[in-house]
């Protein structure tokens, strides 16, 4: 693996000599080299030279472009690949998993998945030319499909766990469940701990008095269906012809069991 790029003028270890624009004159490169890399400091116009690293080259061949132009072979291999990293920027820019985050080792492991992901869509599009990613919404959804390939197996075994052990996963697992449309045991949720069934007992008030069926809004292809109103907070789960209702979960503790003809 070689790298190839440009620096910035304000780094320590660049010499004086290549720092300064006045001290390189125009078309004249100036070379630096050490045992697996190489600094080349180049001036193509009045006030402002390029700086470049790169442990591909090795020497000072000076190259002609398309252009008849003379310069370093370090600074025209990097003009003629520099375009596929500002493309891989601008699409890991429009479509990216980065959270906001204090931690920088965060901050890394969001890059390695959106340029994983770039690369995964690349090799894709190789094998398989006959598909088009070019626009946006068809690039989230390979992103997509391939996330839920890499969860499943995982949901599917945690799913198929003996039914005493789930009571103790969290709600994020019943919650993933839920949007992947996964059905949970028979008696999980029966048998469920009250304090499992919401995220936060505290966003959970008390039950109105007086409450109907209209008030109850029901999600498709949800496991968990939660009350259309917003001083309503129930969470529901469909057994055949009843709806358990939990609800007023700091006071009272307990299901009921409301049945609609």
């Amino acid at each position: 693996m070689s790298v190839v790029g440009t620096l910035r003028h304000n780094k320590r270890f660049i010499p004086a000599e290549f720092q300064d624009p006045k001290l390189t004159e125009k078309g004249q490169p100036k070379f630096c080299f050490q045992k697996d890399a190489m600094l080349v400091s180049y001036k193509s116009g009045a006030n402002k030279n390029v700086i470049l690293l790169s442990s591909m080259h090795s020497n000072s061949t000076i190259v002609v472009n398309k252009h008849e132009k003379e310069l370093p072979e370090v600074v025209s291999y990097y003009n003629s690949t520099k375009g596929g990293v500002d493309t891989m920027d601008l699409m890991a820019h429009t479509v990216s998993s980065k959270r906001q985050t204090k931690r920088w080792p965060m901050l890394m492991f969001y890059n390695i998945i959106d340029v994983g992901s770039i690369a995964a869509l690349v090799v894709y599009s190789t094998k398989y030319p006959v598909e088009k990613f070019s626009k946006t919404d068809n690039r989230r959804e390979f992103q997509l499909n391939v996330s839920k390939d890499l969860i499943l197996p995982q949901i599917e075994r945690r799913r198929q766990t003996d039914c005493q052990s789930n009571l103790l996963l969290p709600w994020t697992f019943f919650s993933a469940l839920t949007r992947c449309r996964y059905q949970h045991p028979p008696n999980l949720l029966l048998s469920m701990p009250l304090h499992r069934l919401l995220p936060n007992e505290s966003d959970v008030p008390d039950a109105p008095e007086n409450w109907t069926k209209k008030h109850l809004f029901i999600a498709p292809n949800a496991m968990f269906l939660f009350a259309k109103n917003t001083q309503l907070s129930f969470v529901l789960s469909v057994e055949s012809n009843s709806i358990l209702v939990l609800f007023n979960l700091k006071v009272l503790k307990l299901f009921v069991s409301v049945y609609f003809s």
